[in-house]
């Protein structure tokens, strides 16, 4: 297997929070729909992986909305239970080391790649931001269809 290389993350990758990318969709969703009125009433968000579940979380906020609301929400290999989802993107010792130390070390893609994989740290803050997201059910409740 290759060698992973461990080097000095960007500031806006350690402090990286879900919580934080929901605010930063909440941004890019109003910049897009004051720079382009047309898009008003006609926003669709897509989302793959932990973009999905982002995604579904975003459309189940309406007073995240941009003005006109989402028309639509797609979603590509999303899980049913974000908060749960976790143990999915990180094993039991990433997991160990973050509760212990406050940070774990995260391969990082796109940089390197599968055969020179690039590995930063991450702040515990990141994984602890998985439960601030609804269970499925909270959220489904939340979504409404135009």
């Amino acid at each position: 297997p290759p060698s992973c290389r461990v080097e000095e993350a960007p500031a806006e990758f350690k402090s990286k929070t879900l919580v934080g990318d929901i605010e930063d969709i909440t941004q890019v969703s109003a910049f897009l729909t004051s720079k382009f009125p047309l898009t008003k009433g006609r926003f669709f968000i897509f989302g793959l992986s932990t973009g999905a579940f982002l995604a579904l979380a975003f459309a189940a906020r309406p007073d995240l909305h941009p003005p006109g609301g989402v028309a639509g929400c797609v979603t590509v290999a999303c899980v049913d239970d974000i908060p749960s989802s976790v143990t999915l993107d990180f094993s039991p010792e990433q997991i160990q080391t973050a509760r212990e130390t406050g940070v774990c070390i995260a391969p990082f893609f796109p940089f390197g790649g599968q055969d020179n994989p690039q590995q930063w740290e991450l702040s515990s803050s990141y994984l602890d931001s998985y439960s601030a997201f609804p269970a499925m059910q909270q959220l489904a409740q939340s979504l409404r269809v135009p």
